[in-house]
């Protein structure tokens, strides 16, 4: 990833997964359904600017994680 001033700098994530149900069997196939409203966009831009809000959002459901995973 590139910094504003073309630095490169390395990010790393981290992504728990529960399986709280397992069920064998056929899927709904409304699950496959192009949703209403959906639109096709050339391209998502993955670096939009985030309101400060948005960034406390974030931190907040980090921190929910992490307790919950403590606890589990």
């Amino acid at each position: 990833m590139r910094g504003a001033d073309g630095t490169r700098r390395e990010t790393t994530s981290r992504i728990t997964l529960r399986i709280v149900e397992f069920v064998e069997g056929p899927l709904d196939p409304a699950l496959f359904e192009v949703p209403a409203g959906f639109r096709k966009v050339a391209r998502i831009d993955s670096n939009q600017p985030q309101d400060e809000l948005s960034a406390i959002k974030i931190a907040w459901q980090q921190l929910v994680a992490r307790a919950e995973d403590f606890f589990n």
